[in-house]
């Protein structure tokens, strides 16, 4: 819904300016017409991931209301607990007592760290309409991607300790300290690394409002359908010191169905 909210504001925004620009338009077709190519930059807004930057380029035709559109992107989305500290992580962590004097207590977490970094490159048409003294442009894309995905889990030695706060006394489970040089050190921990392909199919309406002969904006919303299908995936441990308590867990291919909204600078050249 958020995700809707924002196309739609910077649709305005964007509808606003092409009608403040439109008397400036006439006198600026000619020259905009003999430019055949265009590159920018292109903010995506989807979902949370973020950064998302791509770089598009146009190439547009004479007496055609197609053109042809490339964009090379990135994005990426992260989301921590404490890898270091507790109580952070403890709200996350599972308390096992392992029956050893040495290490009477642990804390499982299977998900300290969590990363998905991706790559996608799409290709398309796009067609532009004039309506109500506004350049409308609808489109289509084919997207191949490649998507990496992380996720890190952590045993770490754990005590009961007590707290003095709001006038109490609490206990809660804490990280014990050690003599080693990282306060909280891992007795094991599991990295898990997921690489897969993508394959999406947009479809994008919105408006293009020329600032000057050779600059131009554009404002998209859209929707998705994409596959993810996975090709490798890796699980590193650190050692084998109850691992048991960190399965590795297999991913798989899945479908999604989603929106998003997209605002671009372009030069025309």
């Amino acid at each position: 819904m958020k995700t809707k909210v924002k196309g739609l504001l910077l649709i305005g925004s964007i509808v606003c300016l092409s009608v403040n620009s439109f008397s400036q338009y006439d006198e600026n077709t000619t020259e905009t017409k003999s430019k055949k190519n265009s590159i920018g930059f292109e903010h995506r807004f989807e979902g949370g991931i973020s950064p998302n930057i791509g770089i598009t380029y146009r190439r547009f035709f004479d007496d055609s209301k197609y053109n042809l559109r490339a964009n090379f992107s990135i994005g990426s989305v992260a989301s921590f607990s404490s890898q270091f500290a507790y109580p952070g992580f403890a709200g996350n962590a599972l308390i096992y007592s392992t029956g050893d004097s040495s290490t009477p207590l642990i804390g499982v977490s299977e998900t300290v760290y969590y990363n998905q970094s991706y790559q996608r490159l799409e290709i398309g048409l796009e067609r532009n309409t004039k309506f109500w003294g506004l350049n409308f442009i609808s489109g289509a894309d084919f997207t191949l991607g490649h998507t990496r995905s992380a996720r890190y889990g952590r045993i770490t030695e754990v005590e009961l300790q007590q707290i003095e706060q709001n006038g109490f006394i609490y206990n809660q489970y804490g990280a014990k300290d050690s003599d080693s040089t990282l306060p909280f050190e891992d007795l094991n921990y599991l990295n898990s690394t997921y690489n897969s392909l993508n394959v999406v199919l947009n479809l994008r309406a919105g408006v293009m409002v020329d600032i000057s002969k050779r600059l131009y904006a554009t404002a998209f919303i859209g929707i998705r359908a994409s596959g993810q299908f996975l090709i490798k995936e890796t699980f590193d441990y650190k050692n084998d010191l109850y691992k048991e308590h960190l399965p590795t867990r297999s991913s798989g291919d899945f479908f999604n169905f989603d929106t998003f909204a997209s605002l671009g600078l372009n030069y025309r050249f």
